[in-house]
Parts: structure tokens; C-alpha cells; sequence
């Protein structure tokens, strides 16, 4: 069998075309990744209100509560959190309960892997996350905390978590640091030179360059650096922000990597004659690299081609492995690939070719035309996995262009109810936005009643969170009622024994609760604290202090 037959038809449609449509949709999430920033600002002089008074006197056993929770993610943004809120009003206090954070980091760490639900790297993600709160605040002292902590046992040591930091406060030490760190492992280097280029071209470039200069040349860089040359490779676009002589030198570099990676494929068939993993991949990733070596270095494209191809075709099933790769990996217009579709006898090649002609011209913005291109698609849970991403990026385009009809017909059609009411929400914005409140509430009150059907749990808490969130927008007191019902949910999610088991993010009610609390804090307060799940009780008051303590 040779390695592309081995994937079956669903797979091949979900795993080779779920790729973002035109631009990836960022979503909310409860890593530290996605930990929210709070603004800039100098030391209040203002008295404070006495709302304000309030959720001061509130943030000291609040802080104490949070050492009774389990060690983890939410532990340590609660805690930063409070610190944040603190800064504005009472500095000395706030650096001294950012410094317990890093304590509380430290704790972390030094627990056995089997005490904590968190890989080893749990430390550092954490540390990086709290020092963007610091950024925000005090940059020279984040830089400050930053450059200690690598240097802690007297020998720099590399941390990617904290590079990331130095890139925003001293970006020439941060590049110092990566160019000593290369060749270690997770150095995140193309990650942390598309950052630096937002803030520095010619220092992000003259990294770039260093890497190629100084690292052996080996297919894995070649490959991790390509979205730095060509950021919409995925599009097969092969334009480049580089400059002519930097795009030269990098595929000068890959077609060295891949032509000596073509040679170890070549040894190791000697042991196993068929297209394995290694092989198959590397294949692929040369056909989908081809057009870049044309437009850009068009001397070596027939070389590498050639190569590889010479290697594949010594190898058991090679002949129909370059067939089928060529079939789906060559940038075609939606007409060539429909052709293609309709020549093909073999099945799963013909699905797999409706389904990459959906997805063109879903990236053309023609969506209509791509849902009709599904229907030719017989298995319908294999349709269905293509459509859905394109009802989604359907929905969220007719937002931002400011259809309303449209965006309204899409969300609804998509069958995941996280996403559905996600997408809703966003007209009913929308709809605010224009001035037409009614009809946006509508929106929020049809959400609502069918979220009531939904059996109590994670997802009903999801989108209840969605729909309270919009109604805050819309109308205070109506997000106040809504908010109300969401922690009905929260509560009544439960287990058998009576314990919660929801994951509570610690960003969950800073859409809601937090935005509520500047509308009435007292009551927010005491929403905050009906929460049965003492974890999620503790965020929702932290996210109800900080409404009215830090400044939008």
C-alpha cells in the first residue's frame, strides 16, 4: 500500500484542507497565550469612588482565598489579575503581589509532574504570562525581572517565554540571546522574528540572515522558517515582504536542505523500500514548495523536482504517491481542480478534489459557489467537516462587510452550538452597532430560549457566557438577567458526588461580569458571589473589582 492510500477519505478532507479560509479566527482561550492586557497608565491621584473603596478593601482576602485553590493556570492569573487592579491605586502593593505571583510560580515548579495536569514547561508559560501584566505597567521592570531570571545560576539560559518578553523591552539583547540560543532546542525562531519584524525589520532581518549563515543546513529550518518569508504560503501566494537578495539566500538554503534530505530519504529506502512517513511528507512538502523555487530561483526548481522524483519512484508505490501528491498539492484554479475531479475514477480522490474546489472559493469570498461544489460530496459526515469551517468563515466575512441577512443565514446553518451561538452574538453586535436594538435583542432572546433546551453543562456555561457578554453590550440590565441565568447554569452543572467540574477560564467574565460591575457593582458583586463553584466564585469577584478599579 502505498502511503497516501493508506488515509481514508474523511481524513484526507479534514486533515490536508482544515486550513483557515483567508485568515485564521482567533478564539478565546484558557492557556496563557491568551492572557488579556491591561492598559498603560501612571499612579491615580484621584480620590477614589466609593465603588472603587470597596473593591479595594475586597482585593486583600480575595488574594488570601486564592491559596486555597489547586496550583495551576487560574491560580496564578487571579493572582495577577488582582495585582493589575491594584497598580493604579496602590503601587508599592501591587509590586509586592506581582512578586507573590512569581513565588507562586516557583511553588508550581517545584511540585512532582504527577501533583499537577501540566507538562513540565507549565513554569515558564506562566512567568512569561505574568510578565506581560508587568510589560503593560513597567517595562523597565519587566526587562529587569526578565534578564535576572536567565540569568539566575550566573550562565545564561535560554527561555523562549522570556526572549518573548525582551523583544518587546530591549529587542537587541533579545536578539543576542536567540542568536546564542540556535541550535538548542525550542527556540521558537520563527515565531519570535515575525514578532520582532512588527517592531523591527532590519534587526528581525539581520537575525534571519544570521540563522541561515550559522546554522546547519537541514530541512527542518527551511521548513519552519517558510511562513517567515512567505506568510501566505498557505494561499500559495508567493509574495515575499523580504528583500530579493534575503529570499535568494533562503532558497539557496532549502534547495541544499532538500536536496540533502532527498539523499538520507535515498539511504534509509535501502532498509525499507516503500514510501514510508519520511518520505511521503517530504514529497508533499517538496511539491507544495515548487511554485515558491519557480517564481523565485527558477534554475532549481527542475532540479529538485527531478531529485525527489528519482527517489520516490525507486520506492514501492512511488509512481501513484507523485500522482496523487501532484493531484492535490499544486496550486489550480477552482475550474482546473473541478477538471480534475471529474477525470478521476478513484473515489477518494474525486471527493478529496470537490472538497479542495469548495475550499478555492470559499477563499475567493464565493460561498455560495463553494456550497454547491459540496453537494457533489457523497459521504455526508466527510461534507459536513469541509462545510462547517466555511459556514463559519461565511459568517464571520458578512459580519465584517456588514450583512447582516447573510451573516444571520450562516450562523444559523452551523450545526455546532458553541460556534452557532458565537456566530449570533457577533450579529447581534452587529445589529446594535447599526442602531437597530430590536432587532439585535430579538437575536439574544432566540439565542437564549435555545440554549434553555441544552442539558446542563460545559456547553450550555459556554454559551450562555456568549449570549450574556452580547446582552451587556445591548443593555445593562438586560445583561444583568442574563448573567443571572449564567451562573444558574454554572451552578447546576455538577457531578453526581455534588462537585462542580467546570473549567472556568480565567477570562470568562471579563465580557460580562466585569463590564456589569461598572453599572452596579454591588449587585455584580453579589452575582459574583451565588457561584456554588468557589474557583469560578473567586474569579467573577476578581472580574468585578477590576470593572471599576482599572481604567478601559
Amino acid at each position: 500500500m502505498f502511503y497516501l492510500r493508506k488515509l481514508t477519505c474523511r481524513l484526507l478532507l479534514v486533515g490536508l484542507l482544515n486550513t483557515p479560509l483567508g485568515g485564521q479566527t482567533v478564539k478565546k482561550s484558557n492557556s496563557s497565550e491568551k492572557l488579556p492586557q491591561s492598559p498603560a497608565a501612571a499612579e491615580s491621584k484621584e480620590t477614589p469612588t466609593s465603588a472603587q473603596q470597596r473593591a479595594l478593601s475586597m482585593l486583600d482576602p480575595l488574594s488570601v482565598a486564592t491559596a486555597e485553590l489547586p496550583a495551576g493556570i487560574n491560580k496564578v492569573h487571579i493572582q495577577a489579575q488582582i495585582a493589575d487592579a491594584l497598580w493604579e491605586h496602590d503601587q508599592p502593593r501591587a509590586r509586592r503581589r506581582f512578586e507573590e505571583v512569581f513565588l507562586t510560580i516557583n511553588s508550581i515548579e517545584q511540585k512532582k509532574p504527577t501533583d499537577i495536569d501540566f507538562s513540565s514547561n507549565l513554569g515558564p508559560q506562566l512567568r512569561g504570562a505574568l510578565l506581560r501584566w508587568i510589560v503593560e505597567r513597567d517595562p523597565a521592570w519587566a526587562n529587569q525581572l526578565a534578564l535576572s531570571h536567565l540569568n539566575k545560576s550566573g550562565k545564561l539560559e535560554y527561555d523562549p517565554w522570556m526572549v518573548r518578553i525582551l523583544l518587546d523591552t530591549d529587542p537587541e539583547r533579545a536578539v543576542q540571546i536567540i542568536k546564542e540560543g540556535l541550535g538548542k532546542k525550542n527556540v521558537w525562531l520563527n515565531e519570535l522574528l515575525i514578532k520582532l519584524r512588527g517592531k523591527n525589520s532590519l534587526l528581525a532581518d539581520d537575525l534571519f540572515r544570521y540563522a541561515l549563515v550559522g546554522s546547519p543546513i537541514d530541512v527542518g529550518l527551511f521548513l519552519e522558517l517558510f511562513s517567515y518569508v512567505f506568510p501566505d504560503a498557505e494561499k500559495s501566494d508567493t509574495r515575499s515582504p523580504l528583500s530579493t537578495d534575503l529570499i535568494k539566500q533562503f532558497l539557496d538554503f532549502g534547495y541544499r536542505a532538500l536536496m540533502k534530505e532527498a539523499d538520507a530519504v535515498e539511504r534509509e529506502s535501502r532498509k525499507e523500500p516503500s514510501v514510508g512517513e519520511r518520505a511521503g511528507y517530504g514529497y508533499m512538502n517538496v511539491v507544495g514548495a515548487l511554485p515558491f523555487f519557480e517564481k523565485h530561483m527558477p534554475n532549481a526548481a527542475p532540479k529538485i523536482d527531478t531529485r525527489w522524483e528519482q527517489v520516490i519512484l525507486t520506492l514501492k508505490g512511488g509512481k501513484e504517491h507523485i500522482r496523487q501528491v501532484k493531484l492535490v498539492r499544486r496550486p489550480m484554479s477552482v475550474e482546473a481542480v473541478l477538471q480534475n475531479a471529474n477525470q478521476v475514477r478513484n473515489q477518494e480522490e474525486k471527493q478529496l478534489l470537490y472538497a479542495m474546489a469548495a475550499q478555492k472559493s470559499a477563499e475567493e469570498g464565493d460561498f455560495d459557489r463553494a456550497f454547491l461544489i459540496l453537494e457533489k460530496i457523497h459521504d455526508a459526515e466527510s461534507r459536513n467537516a469541509v462545510a462547517q469551517p466555511i459556514r463559519e468563515r461565511a459568517a464571520e466575512m458578512a459580519v465584517a462587510k456588514g450583512n447582516v441577512d447573510m451573516a444571520y443565514r450562516y450562523s444559523t446553518e452551523v450545526e455546532d452550538l458553541r460556534t452557532r451561538i458565537r456566530l449570533l452574538m457577533g450579529v447581534a453586535l452587529l445589529l446594535h452597532d447599526r442602531k437597530e436594538g430590536d432587532r439585535a435583542m430579538k437575536v439574544i432572546n432566540d439565542a437564549e430560549r435555545s440554549i434553555d433546551k441544552v442539558q446542563n453543562g460545559p456547553d450550555k456555561v459556554y454559551t450562555m457566557f456568549k449570549v450574556a457578554s452580547a446582552a451587556t453590550r445591548l443593555d445593562p440590565a438586560r445583561g444583568f438577567e442574563v448573567m443571572r441565568a449564567t451562573i444558574e447554569a454554572i451552578n447546576s452543572a455538577k457531578k453526581p458526588d455534588g462537585t462542580g467540574f467546570l473549567a472556568i477560564g480565567f477570562n470568562d467574565f471579563d465580557e460580562n461580569l466585569l463590564l456589569l460591575a461598572r453599572a452596579d457593582f454591588d449587585q455584580a458583586v453579589r452575582l459574583a458571589r451565588s457561584i456554588t463553584i468557589r474557583e469560578a466564585s473567586i474569579l467573577a469577584e476578581v472580574a468585578a473589582c477590576r470593572g471599576v478599579l482599572v481604567r478601559e
